[in-house]
């Protein structure tokens, strides 16, 4: 809905417009925007934030500044990192508002050599028609019917968002599967890490295979082997730890496939730990043989 629409003279001292943020790379990025339209214009503050607007305080606040030109380098920066950028119009003695909506832009993903974690709450929220997924993780759909993972908003273990992966059981898409997968490591800790994560089904009343998988990359060409498989036959959720065996994949990810019907299949994961491993930590592969 709009309401209250005027086309009225520019404020003397308007922020600019056009706010772009490019040479991004780990640490680093240049910002630049269109000059101010007001008369009274002669420079230009700025500021960097994580999280927060413009002058709401420390938390999330990176950095800030003045400048008599259109552009700005911004250094110091951090790896996998979101940033939001606010610019305003600096008029002598006075000062104007700060650009209503932010530019936001994210530092290259660097790769992860200690532990990591994710809950999912930075992340973008998506929906069956929005796949979303966080910064530094990919997502991979074979599905030809109907597939898909998002951050979701609901269906959560803590805090307020969960990632849920969905897909359509058919006799054509038995080999085709939905994939997250996670950021870059060296050979997956090379026998010095595990995975401990927490998921739940929607619904019980079928099988919902769970695949944990290594892969030499992040998309569909890679190769992916399996670590783990499980069946995910809880609606509340349920910590699993799962020891990394050491490996040249530097990828692990979490691979909803088919369950052998034509009913759909659905989960959410939370609460993701990339992690050294136990000291006590007991065995996987156990087989049965010789009967």
């Amino acid at each position: 809905y709009l309401d209250d629409i005027y086309f009225e003279d520019a404020s003397a001292c308007i922020y600019p417009i056009g706010l772009v943020a490019t040479n991004i790379t780990t640490t680093t990025a240049t910002i630049t925007w269109n000059p101010s339209i007001g008369s009274g214009v002669v420079g230009y503050e700025y500021e960097i934030r994580t999280s927060g607007d413009a002058g709401s305080g420390a938390t999330g606040f990176v950095t800030s500044g003045t400048t008599a030109t259109t552009s700005v380098a911004l250094t110091g920066l951090v790896a996998s990192e979101t940033y939001y950028v606010y610019v305003r119009s600096t008029c002598g003695a006075s000062i104007g508002d700060w650009t209503l909506i932010p530019i936001r832009f994210n530092t290259l993903c660097t790769v992860q050599v200690g532990n990591f974690s994710e809950d999912f709450e930075a992340a973008l929220k998506g929906s069956a028609s929005n796949n979303t997924f966080p910064l530094c993780w990919s997502y991979v759909d074979e599905i030809s019917s109907t597939g898909y993972g998002f951050v979701d908003i609901a269906n959560v273990k803590n805090g307020k968002q969960s990632y849920r992966l969905y897909r359509t059981n058919t006799t054509a898409n038995e080999d085709q599967n939905v994939v997250l997968i996670s950021p870059e490591t060296v050979n997956l800790g090379n026998g010095t890490k595990q995975l401990r994560f927490s998921v739940k089904a929607t619904a019980v009343t079928v099988d919902n295979f769970l695949e944990i998988v290594r892969s030499n990359g992040v998309d569909a060409t890679s190769q992916f082997s399996v670590i783990q498989t499980i069946n995910i036959n809880h609606t509340a959720y349920k910590e699993y730890i799962i020891p990394l065996a050491a490996t040249t994949d530097d990828y692990f990810g979490f691979r909803l496939v088919h369950n052998g019907t034509t009913v759909a299949t659905t989960l959410n994961l939370d609460d993701i730990f990339y992690e050294d491993l136990t000291p006590c930590i007991f065995p996987i592969g156990k087989k049965i043989s010789n009967i």
